[in-house]
């Protein structure tokens, strides 16, 4: 990582902190991500009651409601397996099990798989030096740079170098800037979480098999599991990302863990060798606590006091394997967490670790109560009409008019006029960053009432979006920002506040995502009080701002300059542009009048 590489990555998240401009990204990227097209799942798990599987319907209740009591979780899907049958599966408020998720670093463990199968080829080994399959770029500077470094420390996270995630969004050549990268700590001894490690095993894996990750697996892990609907986001020069960008659908996502917990065997073909499957979910490295409750293999979690392994994303997007009771859980939530701090780890230990052997007879009450218990946490929704059907949900043929305050508000336009707004958007800030996909800013929001559906016109300065909002139940449309498509909820809610305001709370659930969009709109006469927020991203953005000053502090000649940027101001620039607040000018729409008009 060089000087320049410093110099753009301090741009940028200068840039992303300035109220008053639009960001402008170092370097411009393609749209990847396709829109969502439902599909069949292929070779689906059986379903069974907990008590055919000796666990008590009961014990899964209790643990549901202790992550929904906590406050600190917010899970959006749940499945639960005990010997490759599925004893429980839910969604919680407006999500489902049926969208593709985005799973983060969820997708390393799947990077290991391909790195196993490549060993299992005799195409790779672990010793192998990173350097050599570069050739390219086997400078004399970097060969004395990296010549110890292998594949079995880009696998444990040993690497040392120092190019990571945010300073990929400001380089196009990840290779290069990988390998042209200071170090820091000792080769296979250090342990530095960085996805650029996961992104040089995929590009490995490209030089080896002329094959993307995809491609590469396809027929070799994908199909034989009977995985088709997926999505793998790739750097600007065409190779997969490997340590996030994969979109996939929870109950694929199970099969992955299942293949992994059946020691690398599916429908009695041996997928991915066992000895690779011991290989990998064995603790190679201690990892500082801090981290959660977990070491780590060749880029899959190992519990430290628990026989288990977890694929672990941001945000709490988790496969969790219990080895001794044949357990697994496959969750998507969307918490303020960066590994595994999250309270649901210790539920999980709590209920899955010791389990009776004890055989049990069927227990239909208890089951059933389970089964409304569920039911309880779901909303009750209408049939989904979209352009495209990609969601089924259950009925209902009553019809619910609209709050009477829609009728009022559909007569005005929200204009913004403060410099602020030059910095405010629909898309949830941590996509923006993720995607290199920012706003240009908003402009204004108009409320209209259409066929006795309420709407709202969020117009940014180069894009329009047309959201139907839901009061009773949730309104589902297809947004594309800039080219890349999403699928949102949005349910809405009026209130007053203490000062007997009027407020409109909007809710959008970004449902690919862990994401979430508050808009609340505060009317005060003529004006409009404008604030966004979202989660998660507030403590993740924070941290991961904190992370990088901590780098930078360390580099010559810029690091005594970084120190002028203290932890308090960070926040308070975070919290600007994370919990913006801006004045909206409130004005009468414009009615242009036809021929039967004048």
């Amino acid at each position: 990582m060089g000087i320049s590489t410093l110099n753009n990555t301090i741009t940028l998240v200068n840039r992303i902190l300035d109220t008053k401009q639009s960001t402008v990204p170092i370097i411009e990227t393609k749209p990847q991500k396709p829109a969502f097209k439902a599909s069949q799942i292929q070779q689906p798990f059986e379903r069974v009651t907990p008590e055919s599987q000796n666990i008590p319907s009961g014990k899964i209740e209790a643990f549901i409601k202790k992550i929904v009591q906590d406050k600190t979780i917010k899970l959006h899907n749940l499945m639960i397996l005990r010997n490759g049958k599925v004893l429980c599966e839910t969604s919680f408020g407006e999500q489902s099990l049926n969208t593709w998720k985005c799973t983060f670093s969820v997708c390393k463990s799947i990077t290991s798989l391909a790195i196993g199968i490549l060993i299992d080829e005799e195409k790779l080994h672990l010793d192998d030096k990173v350097i050599d399959f570069f050739p390219q770029y086997a400078t004399p500077v970097n060969r004395l740079l990296h010549k110890g470094l292998t594949v079995r420390h880009l696998l444990t996270m040993t690497s040392t170098v120092s190019f990571n995630e945010a300073e990929s969004m400001t380089e196009n050549d990840w290779v290069k800037s990988f390998l042209n990268s200071i170090t820091r700590g000792d080769v296979g001894k250090t342990f530095n979480y960085n996805s650029l490690n996961t992104y040089m095993l995929s590009a490995i894996v490209h030089e080896v098999t002329g094959d993307g990750l995809t491609e590469y697996l396809k027929e070799r892990l994908l199909h034989p599991l009977g995985i088709t609907n997926i999505f793998w986001e790739k750097c600007p020069n065409g190779i997969e990302k490997g340590g996030w960008g994969l979109y996939i659908l929870p109950e694929d996502l199970a099969k992955i863990g299942q293949l992994v917990l059946q020691d690398g065997v599916w429908n009695g073909r041996q997928i991915v060798s066992k000895d690779w499957i011991t290989q990998a979910t064995t603790a190679h490295i201690t990892v500082p606590e801090g981290y959660g409750g977990f070491n780590y293999g060749y880029q899959i979690w190992v519990g430290r006091n628990q026989n288990t392994f977890l694929f672990n994303g941001l945000f709490g997007q988790n496969i969790l394997g219990f080895r001794d009771s044949n357990i697994l859980l496959v969750t998507n939530a969307g918490n303020d967490e960066l590994f595994q701090q999250s309270n649901y780890f210790t539920y999980a230990n709590e209920c899955f670790t010791d389990l009776s052997g004890d055989r049990l007879q069927e227990n239909p009450s208890a089951y059933r109560c389970l089964n409304e218990y569920l039911s309880s946490l779901k909303p009750l929704q209408p049939p989904i009409k979209t352009k495209k059907s990609w969601l089924s949900r259950r009925s209902t043929d009553q019809t619910t008019p609209l709050p009477r305050e829609c009728y009022t508000l559909c007569t005005k336009s929200l204009c913004a006029q403060e410099e602020a707004a030059a910095s405010i958007g629909l898309l949830p800030l941590v996509l923006q960053s993720f995607q290199n996909n920012y706003t240009k800013g908003l402009q204004k929001i108009e409320l209209m009432i259409h066929d006795d559906k309420f709407f709202m016109d969020y117009k940014e300065n180069d894009e329009l979006y047309h959201l139907a909002i839901g009061f009773d139940h949730a309104e589902y449309t297809e947004l594309t920002f800039h080219d890349e498509p999403y699928l949102i909820s949005a349910r809405g809610k009026f209130a007053t506040d203490e000062d007997e305001r009027l407020v409109l709370k909007i809710q959008l659930d970004f449902l690919e995502t862990p994401c979430s969009r508050i808009i609340k709109l505060f009317f005060i006469d003529d004006e409009v009080i404008l604030e966004q927020s979202e989660f998660p991203g507030h403590e993740f953005t924070i941290q991961s701002l904190y992370s990088i000053k901590e780098i930078f502090q360390k580099k010559p000649v810029i690091g005594h300059a970084i120190t002028r940027f203290d932890n308090g101001y960070l926040l308070y620039k975070i919290e600007k542009v994370i919990i913006p607040k801006i004045m909206l000018e409130q004005k009468e729409k414009e009615v242009i009048k036809g021929p039967l008009d004048l």
